[in-house]
């Protein structure tokens, strides 16, 4: 019954043309390869778009001087940079840790964020890899070495390690951060 009456509208109707060739001549359809070359344009512009438009985020916590939980849950080790580990178990490096961690603390936690990824994970502890900016330009990876709170990181396969090392000679003989001199006890 239903199949009847199916069959019964369909020859009742009049047959419509797609909108999207209403117009055209069957002969005059775009050819599959101008189509798939549209496409690979597209995604292709898409992938630039995605390289060079900076993300922003926001830091919900610092973990330590040179590693950053974004609010998305995202781990991020900052590239080119190691700081003293906050955590060691040796008192000076400790100390000199949670000054790092208290320096990057204020410069970016609980702020928004402008981060370049690169394409690497660091594989021993599943972070991201990234340059981190604040909103002002200011690299906050660079700032960390400038003012002695971390050491370029001789691994860094990205091209600011030569910058990052000048920056740690800099701080060494400004004697800021690390590289100040400790009190005689």
């Amino acid at each position: 019954m239903i199949l009847k009456l199916h069959l019964c509208l369909r020859r009742a109707l009049p047959r419509r043309r797609s909108v999207l060739y209403s117009g055209m001549a069957s002969s005059r359809k775009i050819p599959f390869t101008y189509k798939l070359l549209i496409i690979a344009a597209a995604l292709i512009g898409l992938l630039l778009l995605y390289e060079f438009m900076p993300r922003r985020a926001t830091v919900e916590t610092v973990i330590n001087g040179d590693t950053l939980l974004l609010e998305n849950g995202t781990v991020v080790k900052l590239i080119g940079v190691t700081t003293p580990d906050a955590n060691d178990p040796e008192k000076e490096v400790r100390q000199s840790g949670m000054a790092a961690a208290d320096y990057t603390q204020d410069m970016v936690e609980g702020k928004e964020i402008r981060i370049t990824y690169y394409f690497q994970q660091d594989t021993a502890e599943g972070r991201t890899l990234a340059a981190v900016y604040l909103l002002d330009g200011t690299c906050l990876n660079a700032e960390l070495i400038k003012q002695g709170y971390g050491r370029a990181d001789e691994a860094c396969t990205s091209g600011d390690v030569e910058t990052y090392r000048e920056y740690e000679q800099q701080a060494r003989e400004g004697k800021r951060g690390v590289w100040a001199d400790k009190p005689e006890k």
